[in-house]
């Protein structure tokens, strides 16, 4: 069913126009900003940017940290249809790309893919920086708040009058929130705000996270080697020292958690510090 909408056949796809884009087509060395719902042909989603699916997404519940929201990929990693069916779109458009399985996965499944493509980004550290400079204005940040690399700010005090820093093999109790910064917004792709029990881990400068959490990242431990007990403090970290220019996948599904090239914002509190000389609660 295409509503009216030409069906065009090229290079192996099938594509519908839905809305003309006006700005420029991507090529394989560019990265990109969708939005997107891929589903097989009898309707069954395989992945999806719009968390208003997730009902319908069968298979979501098995992939922990997969983040909603528009997705910063590199276009040349993409399936070869997938880069046929965008390179044919301009920046603004959106298209739905019927895939057959020999330019998809060799799965004998054909793949539909209702696709927006928001941006194309030809040098992802010029993207990151002006994304990063936009959200520092934003938040009324620069250079005399960088502290170990990272932008820093107090949110919270302690309650208590003694301010103690962390300090390397002390045992901290950590709360967070850690978010990516893509199209001057801020996604969530990991947080222990609501679970039962802190973060409890030994600080050191290369300290490494308890299993069920993502890697800690440079920029992470800087912020913690900066606060003192009891704590609270928003941290924004430029990609170099986040998950630089590779990102982070899945361990085990390879979809993309952290985008390349992409700065990270926490919001961190360290509750409790426990270490040879002192206790604080």
């Amino acid at each position: 069913r295409n509503d009216g909408h030409t069906v065009i056949e090229e290079d192996g796809i099938y594509y519908v126009v839905i809305t003309e884009g006006t700005g420029n087509s991507p090529t394989t060395t560019d990265y990109i900003v969708i939005d997107f719902t891929g589903s097989k042909t009898d309707n069954t989603i395989i992945e999806t940017t719009d968390s208003n699916l997730i009902d319908d997404w069968v298979n979501y519940q098995y992939l922990d940290h997969y983040v909603f929201g528009p997705k910063k990929i590199y276009l040349g990693n993409s399936i070869e249809g997938f880069y046929i069916g965008l390179s044919k779109m301009k920046e603004g458009g959106r298209n739905i790309l019927v895939i057959p399985s020999e330019l998809a996965y060799w799965d004998y499944i054909t793949l539909i893919y209702d696709v927006e493509l928001l941006k194309v980004i030809n040098d992802p550290e010029v993207y990151d920086s002006i994304q990063l400079s936009n959200f520092l204005a934003e938040q009324g940040l620069d250079t005399t708040n960088m502290v170990n690399n990272v932008y820093y700010e107090v949110t919270g005090l302690p309650a208590y009058k003694d301010t103690i820093n962390v300090e390397a093999n002390d045992t901290i109790h950590v709360t967070f929130d850690s978010y990516y910064l893509v199209e001057d917004s801020l996604f969530l792709f990991e947080s222990n705000r609501n679970d039962d029990t802190p973060l409890i881990f030994k600080y050191s400068e290369s300290a490494i996270a308890p299993e069920g959490y993502l890697p800690f990242t440079d920029g992470f431990l800087a912020a913690l080697d900066t606060m003192n007990i009891g704590t609270t403090a928003r941290v924004v970290v430029p990609y170099e020292y986040g998950y630089e220019e590779a990102g982070y996948r899945h361990s085990f599904y390879g979809f993309i958690i952290i985008p390349a090239y992409t700065s990270l914002v926490y919001d961190i509190e360290i509750s409790c510090q426990l270490s040879a000389g002192h206790t604080v609660l």
